[in-house]
């Protein structure tokens, strides 16, 4: 194959246009725990940056995520039993619906299908925020109470604020700091952004969602190795998070490392999650590195026939026209 093929790769912006995953974590119940694995969908594409807010039916357990760029979001350490699921997207219909997570291993799958809010409708879902098993202290808990209230109106500056007063009440707070890292990372400051998970995970060493995070972070900014490392992090702390093992094999990949690329997208596949748009491309990528072009071609066909709306499908088509570009400038 021509080595002008050989050097193509999905790799040049794909962790620049990830869509950042923030979840606030708020410790749950002891005892057997289970992996919420679900997905937001919108009538013709994905939810991305949805507030998805989880809470046992007992209060024992509260956690609250943002949806990434193909509407994935993932719970870990769910407490078997009864949980209140609620998601909330302006311009529609809100969901509030009982959850029953059960006894048993690997993760319950969910999705949920928002649907266009009639016009008039005045609908609130609005959960309470309990982080008391934090010790966080309530002028804290209240200020970040407000920043996921202005989070979920879309009003990221008045979020950026409540944040930033949540943290002069407490610094101690990795999950303020989580959720200011998003937004950091949204406003294309990944620099100040690193800076704050780095804190978040040094407050609490054991906070996956930070260090997933965190990857995603570092392989934006092309710190690669780091980025494995904080990846094979996160699968030791959240062993189903499979967006862990994305981050990995993208690192991988720039990294030239096969190997461990192609490890990653396996774990994917044991996930069963094979059919996520960053599978796909991922699979992409390990294709073009090795020189299985027509293979390449026909993922990232199939990726955009299924995701023609995601946050990535515009690398997909310049890739696609790169690889016919080359092939059209080879000899006959």
């Amino acid at each position: 194959m021509p080595s002008r093929l050989r050097r193509f790769s999905v790799m040049s912006g794909l962790w620049v246009c990830l869509a950042v995953t923030t979840s606030a974590q708020v410790v749950g119940g002891g005892g057997v725990t289970r992996t919420i694995s679900g997905q937001v969908v919108l009538p013709g594409g994905a939810a991305t940056n949805v507030i998805v807010t989880l809470e046992a039916t007992n209060r024992s357990f509260h956690r609250i995520v943002m949806t990434d760029g193909g509407g994935n979001f993932i719970f870990t350490g769910v407490p078997v039993g009864q949980h209140y699921i609620t998601i909330e997207a302006n311009g529609y219909l809100p969901v509030r619906e009982l959850l029953d997570v059960p006894p048993g291993t690997g993760a319950l799958v969910v999705q949920y299908l928002l649907r266009p809010q009639v016009a008039g409708r005045n609908i609130s879902t609005d959960p309470s925020v309990s982080v008391n098993a934090l010790r966080i202290p309530p002028k804290a808990q209240e200020e970040f109470r407000k920043a996921i209230q202005q989070l979920r109106a879309g009003n990221s500056t008045a979020a950026h604020k409540h944040l930033e007063n949540a943290l002069k009440i407490h610094s101690q707070f990795p999950q303020a700091l989580l959720a200011l890292a998003t937004l950091e990372l949204q406003a294309g400051k990944p620099s100040v952004a690193l800076e704050h998970l780095q804190q978040a995970v040094r407050i609490d060493n054991s906070y996956g969602e930070g260090y997933l995070l965190l990857s995603r972070v570092l392989n934006h900014l092309g710190r690669f190795p780091e980025a494995i490392e904080a990846a094979e992090k996160t699968n030791g702390l959240l062993p189903h998070a499979w967006q862990a093992q994305f981050e990995r094999g993208i690192a991988a990949l720039a990294l030239g490392n096969l190997a461990v690329a192609t490890a990653a997208l396996e774990q994917i596949e044991r996930e069963g999650r094979s059919e996520v748009p960053e599978a796909q491309l991922l699979r992409a990528g390990i294709y073009l590195k090795t020189d299985r072009v027509l293979e390449a071609k026909a993922e990232l066909q199939k990726f955009l026939r299924s995701f023609p709306n995601h946050n990535l499908a515009p690398l997909a088509r310049k890739t696609l026209e790169q690889i016919e570009t080359a092939s059209a400038s080879q000899p006959r």
